[in-house]
């Protein structure tokens, strides 16, 4: 029990003399041991404490103060004169005695009383000179707890908050913080609720900060410098590659128009003032995974010897191009001539570091084990091909051969860093980019078009397409001669994105459903403005900023903050953070955006390949389509159910962020039949299913242009529009649209349009017998 007294009203209890007019009473016994009296401790403890050595200030802002609240500082002197609505200044001696700063304490107090107002009190000395003597930290709060004011103190210890707190059960009425007291005043004004103070300077985890990190960013700093890790080149980059041998970094070109550099983390940070002019601004890593082919084995032969049908045509002089974790299975009889040679020409494999050729590849085919369940690229490689079969309702391409690029998965700490639960089969986005440039390079030398299949995508992203490396791939779909063809992913019915259109505050629920999860998060805001952001426990009601880049303990869990940021691809504001095994239970991001005009934030969650077991509380089901597909120009196709006129339940919605156009089309992807042996077949289903056949589609056009001795080929750009030119679009809905893009594509409507715009006659794109 404490209290406020004249001296001409003493009230029971021991009392400190602090003026000729105030005393401040303090039941100090419990802070004291008992062997000793009261008032000879508190007579000793004043006269031998040791001077408390305060700051000194440049200057103090007027800044408004929270309703019902005012502003204090006890300092040493501040240099400049004070604004008359600065706040409230008490000058102590640079090394006060401990008398001099309670008497300061005691006079704000005294004035808070008499203007019936709270203070938010900074006392500007070091906390950490204190040490373990906690004693005065108990009588100022008891002191500050009379009046409901707050208690701020600086402090340059990173973690001190987690140490004071295991001390005092009053914590609510102080604070400890690093920045002075026009930061911290600047934001405890920017908060709709002063309750809400607490959430500034939680319980923080020390990460390790040196001036040679090559980034600034918690999630790069906590990555372990052993770990293998890339950056991204700029155009003013050096191009030799003994610029980067002499640093420990390999240079890795990619098709004249940029370039990678690999090598261990403390390289990068070892080489730091040698590449920081050349490297991206931004530390953009994305972790990308592929949607699951779901497969069905039935007894049933598609594999015939008989003549072949050629839809539109044979695939002639044309390479399909797929990108996979797991190996090719070079002996499928779908993937072999006649004469027992491969029709696949090359294969880059990235986990050895080796290159197969189709000499290479031949020798191999005798040494395979069984089909008995396809890998997803070889899957891929059989749905582009189509089958010999009237029933088959897309393109037959007997004579199309193949490159594949086995890409290494994302390492186990990137995964954990970036991505979130651990996938064998996820990778990163610049190795993407290195199996494509490998596949582009081998087509352009042997002078043949090329169609890629990407199956891969990511939520942690900003879905517009702009990364640098998203825009490298932009200049690769820019080519001629070569299509890229990109899946909507299966995000569509995960329940990972939200948005929120709002004048103001909105906010978005984390739903986690089990424990022991990893799950990363990111939030855009559409350009300009900016936005404020919080994680609050539902159960607990604790709250933690998401602005600023930090860790923190929370229950059994850590969260780690990238802290707010402003995109250098967009000029958009997002920031991402990590929930690292939370307790289940429902966790609120609430926004508040920083300007008046209405505004929208997006959500994600990972992908559910990441993130198995949390989503979010009313989420839509647009915008999730994920990441390569979101890039300009690519070739993004959904997979539609006939039987229910509609997409299937997984397949990725448009838009993008920004509200570019996407899906382009959607195409018949259910139950789709695939040769597994000689002796049965698989059904095929999943939003990849469609990636594949559109990819056939494609390769059976360059081959009509490359018998027709076309000048120019396509590129990514004029293929999607040839593609969904004649598009069949349903009556009772409007286009283009989220889910259907521009309409439904046929084989049918295709040879149409070809045969209108004369690319084709009359004899040419039917049954015809091919040679």
């Amino acid at each position: 029990m404490q209290g406020l007294v004249y001296a001409t009203k003493n009230i029971s209890g021991s009392f400190i003399p602090l003026s000729d007019s105030i005393h401040f009473i303090s039941k100090l016994e419990n802070s004291f041991s008992q062997d000793r009296s009261d008032k000879d401790l508190q007579d000793n403890y004043i006269e031998g404490y040791p001077k408390i050595k305060f700051l000194e200030l440049e200057r103090l802002e007027p800044i408004k103060p929270p309703a019902d609240y005012f502003f204090a500082v006890i300092s040493g002197r501040v240099t400049n004169s004070l604004h008359e609505k600065a706040p409230l200044f008490y000058e102590v001696p640079i090394e006060a005695m401990l008398a001099q700063y309670l008497e300061a304490v005691a006079e704000i107090l005294l004035y808070a009383i008499k203007i019936q107002k709270k203070p938010i009190l900074y006392s500007v000395f070091d906390h950490i000179q204190l040490g373990d003597n906690y004693l005065l930290d108990k009588l100022i709060r008891d002191w500050i707890s009379t009046v409901n004011g707050i208690a701020i103190f600086y402090n340059s210890h990173a973690n001190v908050y987690s140490q004071i707190q295991n001390i005092f059960n009053s914590i609510n009425y102080s604070m400890d913080t690093n920045e002075l007291p026009n930061h911290t005043f600047l934001k405890i004004s920017s908060l709709k609720n002063i309750s809400d103070i607490n959430q500034l300077y939680k319980p923080k985890i020390p990460t390790r900060t040196t001036d040679s990190s090559l980034y600034e960013d918690l999630f790069y700093r906590i990555i372990p410098d052993s770990e293998t890790i890339y950056a991204t080149l700029n155009p003013l980059a050096p191009t030799d590659p003994e610029f980067y041998e002499k640093l420990n970094l390999t240079y890795i070109p990619l098709l004249h128009i940029g370039g990678l550099i690999n090598g261990k983390k403390k390289d990068f940070d070892n080489a730091k003032n040698a590449i920081q002019e050349y490297i991206n601004l931004e530390y953009d890593l994305s972790i990308l995974t592929a949607p699951k082919i779901t497969q069905t084995t039935i007894d049933k032969n598609l594999i015939t010897k008989k003549p072949s049908i050629d839809k539109i045509d044979d695939g002639s002089s044309v390479i399909i191009g797929v990108i996979d974790t797991q190996n090719i299975q070079i002996n499928h009889p779908m993937l072999i001539h006649d004469d027992g040679k491969s029709k696949i020409e090359y294969i880059f494999d990235q986990q050895t570091e080796g290159e197969l050729y189709n000499e290479d590849i031949n020798d191999l085919i005798p040494l395979q084990e069984d089909l008995t369940k396809l890998t997803d690229g070889t899957a891929l490689m059989l749905l582009a091909n189509g089958y010999d079969s009237q029933n088959s309702t897309t393109n037959y391409l007997p004579n199309v051969h193949y490159v594949a690029a086995k890409i290494k998965p994302a390492s186990k700490g990137l995964q954990n860093i970036f991505g979130g639960q651990f996938n064998p089969k996820a990778v990163l986005i610049e190795d993407i980019l290195i199996c494509i440039t490998k596949l582009i390079e081998y087509a352009a030398k042997e002078k043949k078009p090329i169609v890629l299949c990407i199956q891969y995508g990511s939520n942690i992203s900003s879905h517009d397409g702009t990364t640098y490396l998203e825009r490298i791939l932009t200049q690769y779909a820019g080519l001629s001669g070569v299509s890229i063809v990109s899946t909507v992913g299966s995000e569509g019915d995960k329940r990972h994105h939200k948005r929120n259109n709002t004048h103001s505050v909105s906010h978005a629920s984390i739903m986690i459903t089990k424990p022991n999860q990893n799950i990363v998060a990111v939030m855009w805001t559409m350009y300009p403005g900016g936005v404020s952001a919080t994680l609050q426990n539902k159960l607990t009601g604790e709250k933690y900023s998401l602005d600023d880049s930090e860790s923190y303990v929370v229950g059994n869990g850590t969260l780690y903050v990238q802290g707010k940021q402003i995109s250098a691809n967009n000029g958009s504001v997002y920031l991402m953070f990590r929930l690292e095994n939370f307790d289940p239970g429902e966790y609120i991001v609430i926004n508040d955006l920083n300007h008046p005009q209405t505004g929208i934030v997006d959500f994600w969650l990972a992908e559910t390949n990441l993130n198995p077991a949390s989503h979010l509380k009313d989420s839509d089901a647009l915008i999730t389509i994920t990441s390569i597909s979101n890039i300009n120009g690519t070739i993004c196709v959904g997979a539609y159910d006939p039987t229910t006129l509609t997409i299937t339940r997984e397949s990725g919605r448009g838009y993008t962020r920004v509200g570019n156009i996407l899906p382009t089309c959607v195409i018949d992807a259910v139950n789709i039949l695939a040769p597994l042996n000689e002796m049965q077949s698989v059904t095929l289903n999943g939003p990849s299913v469609a990636l594949g056949l559109m990819a056939g589609e494609a390769a059976g056009i360059y081959s009509i242009l490359i018998k027709k001795q076309s000048p120019y080929l396509p590129n990514t750009p004029v293929m999607s529009y040839w593609l969904s030119a004649n598009l069949s679009q349903l009556g009772t809905i409007s286009y283009p649209n989220e889910r259907q893009g521009y309409g439904i594509y046929t084989l049918q409507n295709l040879k149409n349009w070809l045969l209108i715009n004369g690319i084709i006659n009359g004899t040419e794109g039917v049954e015809m017998n091919v040679l």
